[in-house]
């Protein structure tokens, strides 16, 4: 499972800021993990890697959804 960003996303960014492992990117920007670049997942909204993501382990909800003023985190 994991969690991702709807269209709803207005990139106001809040969910970046609140993210404990940083998993969550700018549209477009490309992400690296160790020492390998992966494309961005969107070009339109910020979106979450889900290779970095641990879904806020130990944390009721998750930071990103709790923040996001538009609801548009959901789980997969």
């Amino acid at each position: 499972m994991g969690y991702y960003i709807t269209e709803e996303c207005i990139n106001c960014g809040a969910c970046a800021v609140e993210c404990p492992t940083n998993a969550i990117f700018e549209p477009g920007k490309k992400y690296k993990i160790e020492e390998k670049i992966y494309d961005a997942v969107s070009s339109v909204h910020f979106y979450i890697a889900s290779f970095i993501c641990d879904e806020c382990k130990n944390i009721n909800e998750p930071k990103c959804v709790a923040v996001c003023p538009m609801n548009s985190i959901e789980r997969s």
